[in-house]
């Protein structure tokens, strides 16, 4: 399984899988690096990743290139599952522009926190772009309180 860190903004998965971001998916996008070099191994076994990379002017237009859709082709090619860490939908385009490149969107919201009306309108913008949206997931659910 690869994780790709497509949240060039605040990125997080190099926090949570190891090293620091260092070059990543934007280096690789603009220019300045090779798509195996920045593939990294986690330490949990069969678990890979791609880090964001240093922060680019540009997200949307790196993420909404020609260059973004053959990687995730050569990607596809390597690895059996692969997961996109995007930023909210809704502020931002790079999450609407990527949903045209992948099978499938998870829907991430904060239990309690997110209003309804926002998980709306980022269900409204996904299906204007005819993103399949293969369910929600809701984090930071406080148990004893429920939903």
């Amino acid at each position: 399984m690869l994780i790709v860190d497509a949240d060039m903004r605040k990125p997080r998965i190099h926090k949570v899988l190891g090293n620091g971001n260092g070059v990543g998916l934007s280096n690789f996008l603009s220019g300045n690096a090779k798509l195996w070099s920045v593939i990294r191994r986690s330490e949990i076994q069969n678990l890979y990743y791609i880090p964001a990379g240093s922060s680019p002017p540009n997200p949307a237009e790196l993420l909404g290139s020609a260059l973004f859709k053959d990687m995730v082709q050569a990607l596809a090619e390597r690895f059996d599952h692969i997961l996109i860490d995007a930023p909210p939908i809704l502020g931002f385009a790079d999450s609407v522009i990527l949903s045209s490149v992948v099978d499938g969107v998870m829907l991430v919201v904060t239990g309690g926190k997110t209003p309804r009306i926002a998980l709306q309108r980022a269900k409204e913008a996904l299906l204007q772009v005819n993103a399949k949206i293969l369910g929600v997931v809701i984090n930071r659910v406080n148990i004893h309180h429920g939903i």
